[in-house]
C-alpha cells in the first residue's frame, strides 16, 4: 500500500477532481482532513442551486465520494490543540508536517502497550453522505452554520487592534503585512499581547491560568512558551491589518472560514487550493520544508496519471491499484513523483516489493485479532505518545473499487465478497433460526431511514398428500411476502405463524433506505452438523423473490 507526502486540501481542490483523479490522490498522499472540510461541505446542505440539475444532497453526496478514504485522517479541531497547548499537554513540535488525530484506545495485551484508532464520527459521516443519508442533526449543523457566516463582523478585529495597539500604518502588500504582523509579535509588550491573543482566539476563560503559568515558566519568549498560539495570533493580526486595505479584493465574510484553514498548516507537508485568498495568503504562513500547491496544478498532474494508468493493459489493472502503483512513476515530469522525492526521499529502495510468505500472512492476521479481541482497555491514553507505543492499529471500511480502479486484486476482492456474502447470510444454529430473525428485525426498525420492509418466505411447494411438487425433475418452490411496520406481540406471531407453515428453505428479509433507494437484504440458513455453513440452495427463487419486491417497490 502506498504513502506519501501528508496533504491538506480545502473543498475548492477536491470538488475539481474527477472520481478517478481523486482515488490516484487517495492512493499517492496521506490526507489529513481538517473539521473545517467536513463543515464546509456539509454546509453545501443549505445552498441554493441556482441553474443546476443537481440536489444540495446531490452535490455533497458527490463530494462525499471524492473524499480519500483509505489514506486519510482527521485532524484534531484547532481550539482543542490551542487548549491542549495553553495547558502545556500539546507540544507541536511532535506533530509538525503531519497529522494530529485524537487518541485512539489505549490498550495492553500481556506485557504489550498498544492503541488501536476506530474509524471517527466525521469519517463515518462521509460515509454516510456518499449515500445520500444526512442526520436532521447534521442538516441544523449546516443551517447554523450558513447563519453564523453571514453574521460575522469584518470590522471587528480592526477595530479591536486599534484599540489595543494604537494606529499602524498601512501595509504596502501581503508580505509587508506579514513582516509587520511578525514585527507586533515580537515588539508588544508580551502579557498584552497574550491577553489581547487569548480574547481574538474565542479562550479568554483560560487568561488568569495562562497568565500566571507563563510567570511561573520565567516569562519566556513566546513563540517558545506557546508556538501554535503565536501561530493563530499571526493569521489573525494579519488579517486584521490588510483589512482596510485593497491588497484583498472582494474580502467577504467566508474568508474568515479560509483563514481557519491555515490554522492547520503545521500539521502538513503540502497544502494545496484553489482559492484566490489561499493561493495568496497561504505561502506567508509556511515553513520552508512545506510547498503551496495550486488546485489546478495538483489536478492537471492527477489527470496525467489517471491517463497513464487508464492506457494499462486489463491484467495489469486486474492486479490492484495497490499492486501496480505503489508508488508514482519514476519519473520527474510528473508533480506527484517530485513531491515523493522532496517528502520521501528514499521512496525508490522502501517500494520494492516485498514477498510475505502465506505463513507469515496468517500469523499477522491472527496477531491483528489477538490484538483486537483480547487486548484490555488501560487508562492514561492522553499522555502517551504513539512512538513509544509497542502497536498501533488502525480500522477503516474502505470501497475496494472505486471510479475506474480497483484497490485490490480481483481476486481478493471476490474472495471478500464470498465472505461478506456467507455472513450476510446470517447462519443459525438448530431451533434459533426464527429467535434470529426478530432480533435482526428489531435491529433494523431502530434505523429510521429503512422502508417496506417485507420478511421472505420460500418453502417447498406440497401437494395435498403432503409431497414436494416434482416439475421437469426439479422440486417447485412456493414464495410468501409478509410486509410489515414494526415490531409488536400482533406481528411476531403473524411471522411464526408463517415460519412454521411449511419446510422454509430459504428466509429473507428485503427492505428499501429512504435516502437512497437502494435495496437491503438479509438472509437466514440454519446450521446442521452435516453442513456448518451452508450454500443458500434455491438462488434462482431467492432471485424471483427480490425481483418481486424491485418491482413491487420501483427500484
Amino acid at each position: 500500500m502506498s504513502q506519501g507526502p501528508v496533504l491538506i486540501f480545502d473543498k475548492s481542490t477536491l470538488e475539481s477532481l474527477s472520481v478517478d483523479e481523486a482515488v490516484l490522490l487517495d492512493n499517492f498522499y496521506l490526507s489529513n482532513i481538517t473539521p473545517l472540510f467536513y463543515v464546509e461541505c456539509l454546509a453545501d446542505l443549505e445552498r441554493k442551486m441556482v441553474r443546476m440539475k443537481s440536489t444540495p444532497e446531490q452535490l455533497v453526496g458527490s463530494l462525499a465520494e471524492r473524499t480519500p478514504d483509505s489514506q486519510s485522517s482527521a485532524n484534531v479541531y484547532h481550539l482543542r490543540i490551542l487548549q491542549g497547548e495553553l495547558l502545556g499537554k500539546f507540544d507541536i513540535d511532535t506533530v509538525l508536517l503531519r497529522p494530529f488525530r485524537s487518541a485512539g484506545k489505549l490498550v495492553q495485551l500481556g506485557d504489550s502497550k498498544g492503541m488501536i484508532f476506530q474509524p471517527s464520527e466525521e469519517e463515518q459521516a462521509v460515509q454516510r453522505w456518499a449515500r445520500h443519508e444526512f442526520l436532521d442533526l447534521e442538516r441544523q449543523i449546516a443551517k447554523g452554520w450558513r447563519r453564523m457566516i453571514s453574521q460575522i463582523d469584518l470590522n471587528a478585529m480592526p477595530e479591536q487592534m486599534r484599540r489595543i495597539f494604537g494606529p499602524w500604518r498601512k501595509p504596502t502588500s501581503l508580505q509587508d503585512a506579514r513582516t509587520m504582523t511578525n514585527t507586533i509579535i515580537d515588539n508588544i509588550e508580551p502579557e498584552l499581547l497574550l491577553r489581547f491573543g487569548l480574547i481574538i482566539l474565542g479562550v479568554p476563560e483560560a487568561t488568569d491560568y495562562v497568565i500566571n503559568d507563563w510567570i511561573a515558566n520565567r516569562r519566556k519568549p513566546l513563540r517558545e512558551y506557546r508556538p501554535y498560539f503565536i501561530h493563530m495570533l499571526s493569521i489573525n493580526i494579519f488579517f486584521g491589518l490588510i483589512l482596510p486595505t485593497q491588497l484583498l479584493r472582494n474580502v467577504k465574510q467566508s474568508h474568515h472560514i479560509d483563514l481557519a484553514y491555515l490554522y492547520y498548516l503545521p500539521f502538513c507537508a503540502v497544502f494545496s487550493s484553489r482559492d484566490n485568498f489561499h493561493v495568496q495568503v497561504a505561502p506567508l504562513f509556511m515553513h520552508a520544508a512545506q510547498r503551496f500547491i495550486h488546485g489546478d496544478d495538483l489536478k492537471a498532474d492527477l489527470k496525467r496519471l489517471n491517463d497513464l494508468y487508464l492506457g494499462l493493459p486489463q491484467e495489469i489493472r486486474d492486479q490492484g491499484l495497490y499492486e501496480f502503483a505503489p508508488a508514482p512513476p519514476d519519473d520527474s515530469t510528473y508533480l506527484t513523483t517530485r513531491l515523493w522525492d522532496a517528502y520521501l526521499p528514499k521512496w525508490r529502495a522502501d517500494s520494492k516489493k516485498v514477498d510475505i510468505s502465506p505463513d507469515l500472512q496468517k500469523a499477522l492476521m491472527e496477531l491483528i485479532h489477538k490484538y483486537q479481541e483480547k487486548s484490555v482497555p488501560v487508562s492514561g491514553s492522553a499522555d502517551v505518545r504513539v512512538d513509544d507505543l509497542d502497536f498501533v492499529q488502525v480500522s477503516k471500511k474502505i470501497k475496494p473499487a472505486k471510479g475506474s480502479y480497483l484497490r485490490f486484486s480481483k481476486e481478493v476482492i471476490l474472495k471478500n465478497y464470498e465472505d461478506e456474502r456467507r455472513k450476510r447470510y446470517e447462519p443459525s444454529p438448530p431451533g434459533t433460526q426464527f429467535s434470529s430473525l426478530m432480533n435482526s428485525l428489531a435491529d433494523l426498525f431502530r434505523d429510521h431511514n429503512v422502508s417496506d420492509v417485507e420478511v421472505i418466505f420460500i418453502s417447498l411447494k406440497l401437494d395435498d398428500m403432503g409431497e414436494k411438487v416434482v416439475e421437469d425433475n426439479q422440486h417447485i418452490a412456493q414464495i410468501r411476502a409478509v410486509g410489515i411496520n414494526g415490531m409488536s406481540d400482533e406481528t411476531q406471531d403473524a411471522l411464526r405463524e408463517q415460519y412454521e407453515m411449511f419446510p422454509l428453505i430459504s428466509l429473507m428479509v428485503l427492505w428499501t433506505r429512504r435516502s437512497t433507494q437502494k435495496l437491503g437484504i438479509l438472509k437466514f440458513y440454519p446450521i446442521t452438523p452435516d453442513n456448518p455453513y451452508p450454500a443458500p440452495d434455491y438462488e434462482d427463487w431467492e432471485k424471483r423473490a427480490i425481483g418481486a419486491y424491485m418491482g413491487r417497490h420501483n427500484l
